[in-house]
C-alpha cells in the first residue's frame, strides 16, 4: 500500500490534503528523540545497521514499519509523526498518558514501601490525632 510514510508527509503532491511541507522533520525528530550517538540507539530500536540510520539523517526515508518502530520506542518519534501527520492532539493525549503512567508508578512504589498490618508510610508511627484530643493534660 504505502511503500514510505514520509513520502507522504514531506512531499506534497496534486490532489492531497496533507498541507504544508514537512520535509526535515524526520531527522531532526530522531535527533531530538536521542541527542547522543542518534544513529546507534535508532539502531538498537529498529534493528537496523547504524549507516541506514544516518542515510535517514541525511534525508533517505525510513520503511512504514521502521517508523512504527521508532514511534513505539520513543514519545517524541511519536509527536512528531502526529504533528506532521496534522494531529497534534494525538501527541498532546500522549503526553498526559506518560504522566498518568508517572502517577501509577509513583503511587504503586509508596504502596510497595507501606509498612505492613495496614499502617501507611504517611501516617506518623503513633498515629494522627483528632483535632480535639491535645495531650495538655486538661480536663474536657
Amino acid at each position: 500500500m504505502f511503500s514510505n510514510v514520509i513520502t507522504l508527509f514531506s512531499r506534497a503532491r496534486p490532489g492531497m490534503s496533507c498541507g504544508a511541507s514537512r520535509s526535515g522533520f524526520f531527522p531532526d525528530a530522531l535527533r531530538a528523540a536521542w541527542p547522543h550517538d542518534t544513529a546507534k540507539r535508532a539502531a538498537r530500536v529498529t534493528g537496523r545497521h547504524p549507516r541506514t540510520i544516518e542515510n535517514w539523517l541525511a534525508g533517505s526515508e525510513p520503511s512504514l514499519s521502521d517508523i512504527v518502530c521508532l514511534m513505539e520506542a520513543n514519545p517524541v518519534i511519536f509527536e512528531a509523526v502526529c504533528r506532521a501527520a496534522g494531529r497534534g492532539d494525538a501527541a498532546q493525549l500522549v503526553v498526559l498518558l506518560a504522566q498518568a503512567r508517572q502517577v501509577a508508578d509513583a503511587i504503586d512504589t509508596i504502596s510497595r514501601r507501606a509498612p505492613a498490618a495496614g499502617h501507611s508510610c504517611l501516617v506518623p508511627p503513633g498515629g494522627v490525632k483528632s483535632a480535639g484530643s491535645h495531650s495538655h493534660g486538661a480536663a474536657e
